[in-house]
């Protein structure tokens, strides 16, 4: 019901969809893969889709191509076993912090089967890991270097980061990288005094940029 071409980024939220309530259908991943034929940027995350559509038996062919061609990454393991994340040297999530995801206990939902990727194809990279797990990654990026838009995949739902500013900071650096220009300039709206002292500043601009106030 919703023309895809309308719009720059495209956000799946799949949390712990699995091969019982599926990932991405068929009919997901043919709207998905001709919104990145046409240079939309996709943001995927979920803790179980590269199981779901790479795991040893079961996918289709199409599955596991719609995972190494459009997801540009490859099923490595099937649970990372920790919460822990930290991003990449060098990737689009360097300078931030490193970071925890719900296991039951912080009250969002619990992440079952972190999955563990392998970037696939020229221009994918890992930008995030799990703490002190190898032989897979936490997140991949593509950018769209080889061919359709950029793309940005978690093997664990980002709505489970504990931190609500960790979260912002996260999803600020995928628009900018998606983004890297602001689409609207930075404008002044007002300044004006609270009741208590305190002074109201009110700017708007495009979503996703940080601002620093000298």
């Amino acid at each position: 019901q919703i023309n895809l071409a309308n719009y720059t980024v495209v956000i799946c939220a799949c949390g712990n969809e699995s091969t019982a309530d599926e990932s991405f259908s068929s009919v997901e991943q043919s709207l998905m893969s001709a919104f990145l034929a046409a240079g939309g940027n996709l943001f995927v995350s979920g803790s179980e889709i590269a199981w779901d559509l790479d795991r040893p038996s079961g996918p289709t062919a199409a599955d596991r191509n719609f995972l190494h061609n459009q997801l540009h990454a490859t099923y490595a393991a099937d649970d990372s076993g920790v919460y822990l994340f930290s991003p990449a040297g060098g990737s689009i999530f360097a300078g931030n912090s490193t970071g925890l995801f719900d296991d039951g206990s912080n009250g969002i939902y619990a992440v079952g089967y972190p999955d563990l990727l392998t970037p696939t194809g020229s221009g994918a990279t890992s930008v995030l890991n799990y703490q002190g797990v190898g032989g897979g990654a936490a997140g991949i990026a593509y950018d769209g270097s080889a061919g359709g838009g950029k793309v940005v995949y978690l093997g664990f739902p980002i709505e489970t980061i504990t931190s609500s500013s960790m979260r912002n900071s996260y999803m600020a650096d995928i628009l900018s990288f998606f983004l890297p220009q602001p689409t609207q300039p930075l404008s002044f709206e007002l300044i004006g005094l609270l009741p208590n002292g305190n002074v109201r500043l009110v700017l708007s601009g495009s979503p996703g940029f940080n601002v620093q106030l000298l």
